[in-house]
């Protein structure tokens, strides 16, 4: 199996079509669990799964995630779950990705709906998209003196 490479217009129309499916008020009971009985979950997972992530992919990322008395692990964030622990011979998704899933996992966790965190994670890429452009934004990113 190759492994699957995730874009952001890649991204952005997986959640559209995860939208679609489930509607822009959707809200996702729980914590994310990227694969709940041989489906695919939370936001996060219903994206990877659409992209071709194998389902017992997800369900070893939802492994990770959450300690054996039930409590989630203390960073389960999408990114970090995915590098830490070496999906990179499944799917590599872009830093864009990894920013755009994981604001929409953060806003899903707090119990709101679906439309509201993917346009949120939408809004986070554009906002760091416009601070790069920036000599002030590039500063407050990465320590850079940019003329």
């Amino acid at each position: 199996m190759s492994v699957i490479t995730i874009n952001l217009e890649q991204a952005n129309a997986l959640l559209d079509e995860v939208l679609a499916e489930h509607g822009e008020d959707f809200v996702y009971q729980g914590l994310c669990n990227y694969n709940v009985g041989e489906m695919p979950g939370c936001i996060v997972g219903q994206v990877l799964a659409k992209a071709g992530v194998p389902l017992d992919t997800l369900a070893k990322m939802d492994v990770i995630s959450w300690r054996e008395d039930g409590d989630p692990v203390t960073d389960t964030k999408f990114d970090s779950v995915a590098r830490s622990h070496h999906f990179d011979d499944v799917f590599v998704v872009e830093p864009d990705v990894a920013t755009l899933l994981n604001e929409a996992q953060t806003q899903q966790d707090q119990r709101l709906p679906w439309g509201h965190a993917v346009a949120a994670g939408r809004t986070r890429v554009e906002v760091l998209h416009q601070m790069r452009k920036s000599a002030e934004g590039r500063r407050l990113l990465f320590g850079e003196d940019a003329p």
